[in-house]
């Protein structure tokens, strides 16, 4: 699964209208059938392989604090019947996400901004792709790890459109608004820690994993300013984004989710 997608990836940046600008048409038209071939394929591959040879495959990184997974100790894994589905509409919102990342379009200031609307286009067809097929399978099979990943992505969605916060100039939230700001980009950078650690160097990737949990300590610190109104919108889904990650990190140290 590792090597198809680095292929779709590789595909994507050859084929992708940035590249192709005098044959936007037939760019698109590329782009369509890369995605529903790697659906496809990412489909056969996922019910080919045996469950407990998916369970062994290398571990993104992730921080080095011991999670507790003892409320997971009574999850059954899933059988081939949902993981036959729910891989390919998992790594589809990967797909999606990962391309979101590797052109840095965190910053909403790119999303717009020459080429990188296509790309950011294309990323937010995948994204938000996985994320319904996750909610329909979760009404459908119940179970704990498609419950965890559907979650993860509907925050996930719900932070991309919130965009960029602005930071008040009145004395009284400037400080905090500032902090936020940081600790939802350094939310951001664990993030890609955990899942694409081949964009972070080497030597950054230990410094945004141990992190992770300071940036949970910024979010809760404003809530705890913030008890109402916009800001305490925003302090509660920061506060989930955190606890939908640790639930993914937590089923994927149980053996009970594999990325």
């Amino acid at each position: 699964m590792g090597e198809l997608s680095g292929i779709f990836r590789n595909l994507v940046k050859k084929y992708h209208p940035d590249k192709v600008q005098d044959y936007p048409e037939w760019a698109h038209q590329r782009m369509t059938e890369i995605n529903e071939a790697y659906e496809l394929l990412a489909r056969k591959i996922t019910e080919s392989v045996p469950q407990n040879h998916r369970q062994s495959q290398p571990k993104a990184e992730s921080d080095d604090a011991i999670y507790d997974n003892g409320p997971l100790s009574r999850v059954t894994p899933f059988g081939s019947d949902v993981s036959g589905v729910f891989y390919p509409a998992f790594n589809t919102f990967l797909d999606g996400l990962g391309l979101y990342y590797q052109y840095g379009l965190e910053n909403p200031a790119y999303r717009q901004e020459g080429v990188r609307r296509f790309r950011y286009r294309e990323a937010m067809r995948l994204i938000i792709s996985g994320r319904d097929t996750l909610i329909e399978y979760k009404s459908r099979f119940g179970h704990p790890v498609v419950d965890a990943a559907s979650r993860y992505a509907r925050l996930t969605v719900a932070d991309i459109d919130l965009g960029t916060v602005p930071v008040s100039m009145d004395p009284r939230y400037y400080k905090y608004d500032k902090r936020m700001m940081k600790a939802r980009k350094a939310f951001d950078e664990s993030v890609k820690v955990i899942f694409f650690p081949e964009f972070i160097p080497n030597h950054l990737r230990s410094r945004y994993s141990s992190g992770l949990y300071s940036c949970y300590s910024e979010f809760i610190f404003y809530l705890t300013v913030f008890d109402k109104g916009e800001r305490q919108k925003l302090g509660i889904l920061q506060t989930a984004r955190y606890d939908a990650l640790i639930t993914l990190i937590q089923l994927r140290n149980a053996e009970l989710l594999v990325f």
